[in-house]
């Protein structure tokens, strides 16, 4: 693959905030021109005070499971609120994809399993020593119950917490036109389509590359067209696809 293969290419990420910087560095390395923008916000639930609680039995736990960076930052927060240190915590972290281990690591937390795809369902699935173990889950209020029920089903004792809640911003307005975008989640699906100028963009043939089958399925639902799904879920494994795309000459509009 050439060494900068989106050179020039206007790519927009409706992400967080928190996340824009750092997937706007992958762009970049890759010659792109991101535009990042504000498409959804976290919002705290009532059940982040659980979190405190859990924590102060958080060794009787065999694994907890992390499905964002999300979840891992509130997690973090609540250990450094607690006076808790890592080294402290002594059952087994598993986390859905590279980005989310990352976090973890950054945080000081060891995790001991990543699964083979980078899909919650496939973690529940591929989940090793589950049979009678006592799991923590923690969760987006967005998120199906598909994980407690597999885990269950193979014999866990599940507790799930949701402390956050990804939330659409009202009014998204990329300060210009682009040729691509990427969508990472749901929510960031549901939140785009309630742009004019962004839905207008996709409708004039800028390219929408999916990070997994779950996004892209969403975006099918809402009637947005998907011309890319990564095999690899994760924000680099999406970015590549669209570069070797590019690099096949099937990629610019």
């Amino acid at each position: 693959m050439k060494t900068q293969p989106l050179r020039g290419m206007k790519i927009l990420i409706p992400r967080t905030e928190e996340d824009a910087d750092s997937s706007a560095e992958i762009i970049k390395k890759l010659g792109g021109d991101p535009i990042p923008v504000k498409a959804v916000e976290i919002e705290y639930t009532e059940d982040l005070a659980k979190v405190d609680e859990l924590l102060r039995k958080i060794n009787e736990y065999h694994w907890v499971v992390f499905t964002s960076r999300n979840g891992v930052r509130i997690f973090a927060d609540s250990m450094k609120k607690l006076g808790l240190v890592p080294y402290s915590i002594k059952c087994r972290i598993a986390a859905v994809c590279p980005s989310t281990t990352i976090e973890a690591m950054n945080k000081g937390l060891s995790v001991s399993f990543t699964p083979s795809r980078y899909l919650t369902e496939t973690l529940a699935y591929e989940l090793p020593d589950v049979k009678g173990s006592k799991i923590l889950l923690i969760r987006s209020r967005n998120a199906d119950d598909k994980m407690r029920k597999i885990l269950t089903q193979r014999g866990a004792y599940v507790d799930e917490v949701r402390p956050y809640a990804v939330k659409p911003v009202s009014d998204i307005n990329p300060r210009c036109g682009f040729e691509a975008i990427i969508l990472t989640s749901p929510s960031v699906v549901d939140a785009i389509r309630r742009s004019r100028k962004i839905m207008e963009e996709i409708e004039k043939g800028a390219l929408v590359c999916c990070i997994g089958p779950v996004t892209a399925r969403a975006a099918r639902k809402l009637g947005i067209r998907t011309d890319l799904v990564a095999e690899e879920h994760s924000f680099p494994g999406v970015v590549n696809a669209l570069a070797e795309r590019v690099v096949k000459g099937a990629g610019r509009t």
